[in-house]
């Protein structure tokens, strides 16, 4: 239990801070800070932080509902179809893509905008080719009719129940 918590306290650390810091460095040293202004990064805060909370939402419903972690070899044990797992079927990578597009906008940079943008792209190949085999392998036809009714990452949201 505690190499699982570690490795997911290390996991996050290296999205979320590690991570975007790194590339904002990287930027900064081939082309200085360009202008900036206070209300572009009241909106990158903004947009940043509610990725931050949707992935909290879904690491949390990971570790209570999924019984595991985000971490691939510790995943969830129980297939979610609950919390932020009801409206998209990747939650996390939806809140990492708000992240990032809020620390974009805050770094305002071409080019750590750019790479940013590369790590999501990469992250989202990776749950539709390889994430997602896995779960059909593992939760079998319940797994196939949550991917049927529920999007990849762009939310229905649903005001209502049917």
């Amino acid at each position: 239990m505690i190499v699982k918590i570690i490795i997911t306290i290390v996991g996050v650390i290296f999205w979320i801070i590690l991570l975007p810091v790194t590339i904002a460095l990287f930027s900064f040293t081939i082309i200085p800070t360009p202008f900036h202004t206070a209300g572009l990064a009241g909106i990158g805060a903004a947009v940043g932080i509610i990725g931050l909370l949707i992935s909290l939402w879904a690491v949390i419903s990971q570790i209570t509902t999924g019984k595991g972690t985000p971490v691939p070899l510790f995943g969830p044990q129980k297939l979610i179809v609950t919390g932020p797992y009801r409206f998209c079927r990747n939650p996390m990578t939806l809140g990492l893509t708000l992240y990032y597009t809020g620390a974009g906008i805050i770094i305002n940079h071409g080019i750590a905008a750019a790479l940013l943008l590369a790590i999501v792209l990469f992250h989202m190949l990776y749950d539709e080719f390889f994430e997602e085999k896995e779960l059909i392998r593992k939760f079998g036809n319940d797994y196939i009719h949550y991917k049927k009714t529920t999007p990849f990452i762009l939310p229905k949201i649903r005001l209502y129940k049917k």
